[in-house]
């Protein structure tokens, strides 16, 4: 996924999770919402989702394919199945251009670069001031050590630098307190403590980092600094909840005062760590107030809106599977947005099947199809709503508009033949791209069932050639090969069919033709491949008004 794909879609859910905290920030404990920013960070970080039939985007798409045309994509000819369209070879311009960085990225990581410099520095300089700091000596704090051992050792020192207290560090953590600090007070030290140690114990100078990498990564996007921020905010309040409920309602007043004291001297920045320090201080307290007991109601609501928001926001849909930026695999072949990352054939019993692409795993072709009725059986056979699949397609467009792959399934043991639908894409130029996004999977008709021939097929995907027949449902639907290519013969075209009336090759002039191409608007793209090789690419000439007028040699 791109970074423009992520940080949009992680947009979306930062703006949901806001909505959920001004609904219910009082009414669900406040670790609810640390989870909710957890999966947002997961969201800004990692450049892959979940998808989801549960996603939004799902959602979406289905309610957009509601209003749009759909068209049905099938194969069905008297000679039998003839499998694959031939991908165009990518130009080498496509190739060194991937090599060229564009200035908007130049940009983005100029900003990277200046935000993790801006965090990394501001961290340096601090630490290097705490690390002048010395160790408390206080019975207090040290009877307080003993009462709450942690799995990692954590330090307590003291820094004049500092006005309030601070945590910082992962890996060994220490509780810095100020100078100034009146060791006497030994209800305020205990909050104060406390405090401090719930940060340790829940790693929030990690997960601060982290924020901190997610704005760095995402400098550009505004919606990712309203995330830093009530994230920030967040992790003080839970912190704060936290002690309200270790010592008790009744205390609320206390620690609320000991918030404000520490709060009227408040020392300079410290990105990278966790402190007592201003931060909404208005919102914290009106917070800490309001902390009453945990309920059975707050715990079921606080589970279905992180799994909710997770499921719906955070994962992607069926049909936005792998729809990622152009690329360009070893063969030269592009592979588009359309292309759901398949472009190959498999063809069950069979030990050497014909694969343009790695055969994909099982789970792969669920996540596409598994919502359209799609299913495998204990012996990893396809299946159509229970039903056994015998033949399987899927065609799709490549970015380019200028050829389209296909996905086959054989299993000879089958009892259905099935199809995927697909959008028609108004162009706006008079013409229409057939090959949207996927909107269903339909049954072949029973004629079409009885004429398709399995073992063409077979002998074809077993071989190294293979032949491309129409995917349009036009004109030439139930045509032979012999009577399609009758239309060309005028134009020096001839089929010839090898012995024994199984499919053979094409000829241009007497010269055989590696693959002939027939790209009509109004009938859809007719491909053949000469199963005995040849050297010369052939297409045809239509005029203006869709006639065809003549062929030609690439």
């Amino acid at each position: 996924m791109s970074i423009i794909g992520m940080t949009l879609s992680a947009s979306v859910l930062i703006l949901v999770v806001v909505v959920i905290r001004a609904l219910f920030l009082h009414r669900v404990p406040k670790i609810t919402f640390l989870a909710l920013w957890g999966i947002v960070l997961c969201r800004l970080l990692v450049p892959f989702s979940i998808p989801s039939r549960f996603s939004v985007y799902t959602l979406i798409d289905r309610v957009g394919n509601m209003f749009s045309e759909q068209v049905v994509i099938p194969i069905s000819t008297a000679e039998g199945i003839h499998s694959l369209a031939i991908a165009s070879e990518t130009p080498a311009s496509s190739v060194s251009s991937a090599l060229f960085v564009s200035p908007l990225t130049l940009v983005w990581l100029a900003g990277i670069f200046a935000c993790a410099l801006f965090f990394i520095a501001t961290h340096v300089r601090c630490r290097r001031e705490y690390g002048m700091a010395l160790p408390v000596e206080s019975d207090l704090v040290a009877a307080w050590q003993q009462e709450h051992p942690t799995r990692r050792p954590v330090q307590v020192r003291e820094s004049d630098k500092i006005s309030a207290p601070l945590t910082y560090g992962i890996i060994r953590p220490v509780v810095l307190l100020p100078k100034s600090m009146d060791y006497t007070n030994k209800r305020q030290l205990r909050y104060i403590l406390a405090h401090e140690y719930t940060h340790v114990r829940r790693f929030d100078t990690l997960a601060k980092s982290l924020l901190a990498a997610a704005l760095c990564v995402h400098w550009f996007n505004p919606v990712v600094w309203v995330m830093y921020v009530l994230a920030n905010r967040d992790i003080e309040l839970a912190c704060d909840e936290a002690i309200v409920r270790t010592f008790g309602e009744t205390t609320r007043s206390a620690y609320a005062r000991t918030l404000i004291t520490m709060e009227e001297k408040k020392s300079g920045l410290t990105t990278l760590c966790n402190n007592f320090s201003r931060n909404a201080i208005e919102e914290r307290i009106v917070s800490i107030m309001k902390t009453k007991k945990t309920t059975t109601f707050g715990i079921v609501l606080a589970l279905v809106l992180v799994v909710g928001t997770a499921a719906a926001f955070a994962t992607s849909g069926i049909s936005q599977i792998q729809n990622g930026d152009t690329s360009v695999n070893a063969d030269g072949i592009a592979i588009g947005d359309h292309t759901d990352g398949i472009t190959y054939v498999v063809v069950e019993g069979n030990d050497h099947p014909q694969t343009i692409r790695d055969i994909p795993e099982e789970q792969d072709l669920l996540s596409k199809y598994g919502s359209y009725g799609i299913s495998f059986d204990e012996n990893d056979k396809m299946c159509f709503d229970g039903d056994l699949v015998r033949y399987f397609l899927d065609g799709v467009e490549l970015d380019d508009n200028t050829s389209a792959v296909y996905y086959e399934y054989l299993n000879a043991d089958g009892m259905v033949d099935v199809h995927t639908t697909r959008k028609v894409i108004d162009n706006g130029d008079g013409s229409v791209n057939p090959f949207g996004g996927l909107i269903g999977i339909e049954k072949y008709s029973q004629e079409e069932y009885a004429q398709r021939n399995l073992s063409d097929l077979k002998m074809l995907s077993g071989s190294d050639t293979y032949v491309v027949e129409d995917v349009s449902g036009g004109s030439g639907q139930g045509e032979s090969v012999v009577q399609r290519f009758s239309k060309y013969k005028r134009y020096g075209i001839e089929y010839k069919e090898r012995e024994g009336g199984s499919v053979g090759n094409v000829y241009y002039n007497g010269q055989m033709v590696q693959i002939f191409i027939d790209e009509n608007k109004s009938s859809g793209i007719f491909t053949y491949r000469s199963v005995g090789g040849g050297e010369i690419v052939v297409h045809t000439i239509y005029d203006e008004n869709g006639k065809l007028i003549g062929v030609e040699e690439e």
